[in-house]
């Protein structure tokens, strides 16, 4: 089963969308998905998968192979995306550029990278309290 990372503020305040996408746009390696739809293939089967874009979702470049990438899904107020996709940071490869344009983000945005149980991740991909 996935993990999932958050995007929070402290407390129960959400973040608006337009501030998101204004944080988004102003931060290098991240913008919001372009099209229309998102597809991922199954590694291990080949079998693919589609779902629609909402407002909000952001993918990051990935300049190993020039490509852009979905990873974050906007969640009304509340942007989250797999562990998997900075298991590098948490590894403490902090040259991960999907570490460094989220925690970036969360920065500009003045929130944190939250996981499940609440832990909140520095930006040395540690966990803190």
């Amino acid at each position: 089963m996935a993990y999932t990372l958050k995007i929070e503020r402290n407390g129960e305040e959400q973040i608006p969308l337009e501030e998101w996408l204004d944080a988004v746009e102003a931060t290098e390696g991240i913008r919001p998905c372009a099209g229309e739809q998102h597809t991922a293939r199954n590694p291990l089967s080949g079998a693919t998968m589609s779902m629609p874009v909402r407002p909000g979702d952001v993918e990051i470049h990935d300049p190993s192979t020039d490509q852009w990438r979905f990873c974050v899904r906007w969640d009304g107020g509340t942007p989250s995306f797999n562990a998997r996709v900075v298991e590098r940071a948490l590894d403490g490869d902090l040259s991960d550029p999907v570490w460094q344009a989220l925690h970036s983000v969360a920065n500009k945005l003045s929130a944190n990278i939250v996981g499940e149980e609440g832990e909140k991740y520095g930006e040395d991909g540690q966990m803190i309290r």
